[in-house]
C-alpha cells in the first residue's frame, strides 16, 4: 500500500470513527448527507475521501509548505489544517458527482445512482470477470476491479453519456452561423 493510500485510508477511518462508538462497527448505507437529493452513503464518502488524501497533501505542501507529521490528518489540525481540507475537497468533490447523477437520473440515463445498486453492480462485473477468465475468455482491463478505480470508471462513463445527451438535445437550439 502506498504512503497516500494509508494516509488517506487513516483520514477515511478518522471520518467513519465520529460516525459510530468504539464499541460497534458502523452499518452499512448510513446517509452522512444529502447532495441535490441524492443520499451519500459513509462508504461513498469514504471512497471519495480517499481520492482527495494525495490532493490535499499535495495542495497544503506546495501552498503552506506543510509536511506529513503526527497529528496532520487529525480532527484537531484546526479549520484550515489538513482534515478540514480534506472533508472540504471531499464535498466539493461528492457535490460534482451528486449533481451529474441526478441530472443522469432526470434524462433516463440511469433509474438508480445509489451507493448500495453501485456496489452490487462493481460486485457483479468482477464476478463476470472471474467467470469470463476462468472460461478462457478474454477481457479486457484488469483481472478484478477495485472499488474506488471501478467507482470513478462508472462515474466517468455516466458524466460523459450525460454531456452527450444533453448536447443533442440542445444543438438543434444552436444557431447555424
Amino acid at each position: 500500500m502506498s504512503r497516500f493510500a494509508t494516509v488517506a485510508a487513516m483520514a477515511a477511518s478518522l471520518f467513519l470513527t465520529a460516525f459510530a462508538p468504539a464499541e460497534s462497527a458502523l452499518p452499512e448505507n448510513v446517509t452522512v448527507a444529502t447532495i441535490n437529493g441524492e443520499p451519500v452513503s459513509a462508504e461513498e464518502y469514504s471512497l471519495v475521501m480517499m481520492r482527495q488524501a494525495p490532493r490535499v497533501y499535495s495542495l497544503l505542501k506546495r501552498e503552506k509548505n506543510l509536511d506529513d507529521h503526527l497529528g496532520y490528518w487529525s480532527p484537531d489540525s484546526g479549520p484550515d489544517g489538513p482534515f478540514a481540507k480534506l472533508r472540504e475537497m471531499t464535498l466539493d468533490e461528492l457535490s460534482k458527482i451528486k449533481v451529474q447523477q441526478a441530472m443522469a437520473k432526470e434524462k433516463g440515463i440511469t433509474q438508480d445512482v445509489s451507493f448500495v445498486t453501485f456496489r452490487e453492480g462493481f460486485q457483479k462485473e468482477n464476478q463476470r470477470r472471474k467467470e469470463a477468465l476462468a472460461n478462457g475468455t478474454v477481457i479486457y482491463g484488469p483481472k478484478q476491479h477495485d472499488e474506488s478505480a471501478y467507482y470513478f470508471i462508472r462515474f466517468g462513463d455516466l458524466s460523459y453519456q450525460l454531456k452527450r445527451k444533453v448536447c443533442k438535445e440542445t444543438a438543434p437550439a444552436i444557431p447555424e452561423q
